[in-house]
């Protein structure tokens, strides 16, 4: 049986998320549904754009002067670097790989230059923007630099990861723009609604025009799913809930720990990265497991990345069938 550990499907955290859901919350549809489907306004559903405003408070504690709603974090992302690039930002330097695989397409998308952070110098880069994910995909590494502090330059915080459930510490940045996601925060990854957050009324006013541009409104009964059931959604509960199935699958994965060449499942996020040589791709091929190779994070495939945000079921079968394969 074939089991794929690849693109980053939080099914662990969904499983959570709607089995907190109260049962008279749970959307339906009806011909009157959907004769009420009109176009919603550009920035978003404007009780969900408030709703959204207070899940940001909680995940991060600040108020922000604006919140526009997006296409997922990938769209917030695209949208905020194009908005610099309309100010005459030239360059976006992300860290070192591994990186999330879409980075480098997005920040071409938006017609900056991608720079490694390994080669960064204030002096060798032309007028640039900071994309950082903290933590990090796929590592789940906390940046500490990064920051407004450490380098003069506007940054855009990627925090699809920065939540109660994917960390038991969370620990901010500075930032000029926040970018967020509840695909990954709930785990309903097909619900592609994310948001852009920040105070600058300049750039508030760019992003309000691309935002408009750019989707001409999102998806109606996205924003309704979300709009009626995050009411007085038991975050909390939520939260200890899906660390409680993360720390599970990662127990589970740990038991394959001796084919990574010391590589060891972090305490953060939802991937293990691992070194693997000739041997450990052998034996994974040969016990129909798939993994994202490095290359495909900018890295190299000496490294493989394994999602353990799945059920814990699918990943026990994971690990069973390696273990198998290897005689065990």
């Amino acid at each position: 049986m074939k089991i794929e550990l690849t693109w980053g499907e939080s099914v662990a955290l969904r499983n959570n998320f709607v089995s907190l859901i109260p049962s008279f919350r749970m959307p339906f549809i009806t011909k009157h549904t959907l004769l009420d489907m009109n176009y919603s306004p550009f920035e978003g559903n404007p009780e969900l754009v408030e709703i959204t405003r207070k899940v940001i408070k909680r995940q991060i504690g600040q108020d922000y002067k604006y919140v526009f709603l997006t296409n997922g974090a990938t769209g917030g992302v695209s949208i905020a670097l194009r908005a610099y690039r309309s100010i005459g930002k030239i360059s976006c330097v992300t860290f070192e790989p591994p990186y999330f695989r879409l980075y480098p397409k997005i920040v071409a998308s938006s017609g900056l230059k991608h720079v490694n952070h390994k080669a960064y110098k204030l002096d060798e880069v032309a007028s640039p923007v900071f994309l950082v994910d903290s933590p990090s995909n796929p590592r789940g590494i906390f940046r500490e630099a990064g920051t407004t502090t450490d380098y003069p330059v506007p940054v855009i915080w990627d925090t699809v990861y920065y939540t109660g459930s994917y960390a038991r510490v969370l620990i901010p940045i500075k930032h000029d723009i926040l970018v967020g996601s509840y695909s990954k925060m709930t785990g309903l990854n097909g619900i592609r609604i994310g948001w852009i957050a920040l105070n600058d009324d300049k750039m508030a006013d760019i992003i309000r025009e691309m935002v408009a541009a750019e989707y001409c409104g999102l998806s109606v009964p996205s924003m309704d799913i979300l709009a009626r059931v995050l009411p007085d959604y038991p975050w909390d509960q939520f939260e200890e809930d899906s660390r409680r199935s993360l720390d599970a699958n990662r127990e589970e994965f740990a038991k394959l720990e001796r084919y990574f060449s010391g590589s060891t499942v972090p305490d953060v996020g939802m991937f293990f990265y691992g070194l693997m040589d000739k041997e450990a791709k052998d034996l994974f091929f040969k016990a129909d497991v798939v993994w994202t190779p490095g290359s495909s994070l900018g890295h190299n495939d000496d490294w493989g990345r394994f999602n353990i945000g799945r059920d814990y079921e699918t990943t026990k079968k994971a690990v069973t069938q390696v273990l198998k394969a290897d005689g065990i």
